[in-house]
């Protein structure tokens, strides 16, 4: 049905093509005019959904209306996006700066202080030196335990300094712990016999197929020459049998546990275990 109508909101007569059934049909000429008319009717207030509580900005104390879903997520309210952006001034309790505060954060109990900087000073002023849990009476005067010299040091329970400095520490550990003090000591430098040299050396390389005893690993494969180890420790000792070829890594082991090594050479040979290859 083609009938002629006048816009509700801006007046215009045009032509619309409707049917009985059809309702609301002819009242805008446009959609412009009938979101026009939405918007006045229907939002905000004038909505069936409207649901409001008057709350108050917390940058100017304004008080407005606000919906009851925006308030359930956010505490703090604003009237504008201006009001949210501004923020208060406050006056730094440690230098006396003047600088801005996020109402959030004064609602917090924050933003007395400018920087990182006066916090650590005001943090200072409040549980440092006697006003410290750890106070025990501040510095005290203590001797070095190597050149005497009276130095301060903090008073710890656990373990107070000994040393006035690094180079005091590492005079006395050298001190303490070398020579016949220390735990490894096993008598000190002994110098080999006149005839323990590269002939010698070779001839047992040579008889154990140029291979190590515990490992199998072949000379070629170290890259150097294999070393000669003594089997009881004894330099002086230039038997034969108590010489064995042994690569790198393996004469690195038999420097720690010396009374089992001997064990492992002699006895286990001797009851006809072979060695070679079974600590690889």
């Amino acid at each position: 049905m083609r009938i002629e109508c006048v816009c509700e909101v801006c007046g215009k007569a045009f032509v619309a093509y409707t049917h009985p059934s059809i309702l609301n049909r002819g009242r805008f000429c446009s959609a412009k005019c009938r979101g026009v008319c939405m918007s006045d009717t229907k939002s905000g207030k004038n909505s069936v959904h409207w649901s409001s509580i008057d709350v108050t900005c917390a940058t100017c104390g304004k008080v407005y209306p606000l919906n009851k879903y925006k308030i359930a997520n956010d505490k703090t309210h604003f009237c504008s996006i201006s009001c949210r952006k501004l923020s208060t001034r406050e006056t730094c309790l440690v230098c006396g700066k003047v600088f801005l505060v996020k109402p959030k954060l004064k609602k917090n109990g924050r933003g007395k202080l400018c920087s990182n900087e006066c916090r650590f000073v005001w943090q200072s002023w409040q549980g440092g030196g006697e006003r410290s849990p750890s106070w025990k009476g501040g510095p005290e005067t203590a001797q070095c335990g190597w050149c005497g010299k009276d130095f301060m040091r903090a008073r710890n329970g656990k373990k107070p300094a000994r040393f006035c400095s690094s180079e005091c520490n590492s005079g006395w550990r050298s001190h303490r712990y070398s020579g016949e003090n220390n735990p490894s000591y096993c008598g000190g430098k002994q110098p080999y016999p006149s005839n323990w040299n590269r002939r010698l050396k070779k001839q047992i390389r040579e008889r154990d197929g140029f291979k190590c005893v515990l490992c199998g690993k072949a000379e070629i494969d170290e890259g150097i020459n294999l070393a000669v180890h003594h089997v009881d420790y004894d330099k002086n000792n230039l038997d034969p049998e108590n010489l064995i070829a042994l690569c790198h890594a393996c004469h690195i082991k038999t420097n720690s546990y010396r009374e089992h090594w001997p064990f492992v050479f002699v006895k286990l040979p001797q009851c006809g275990f072979q060695l070679r290859g079974v600590f690889m």
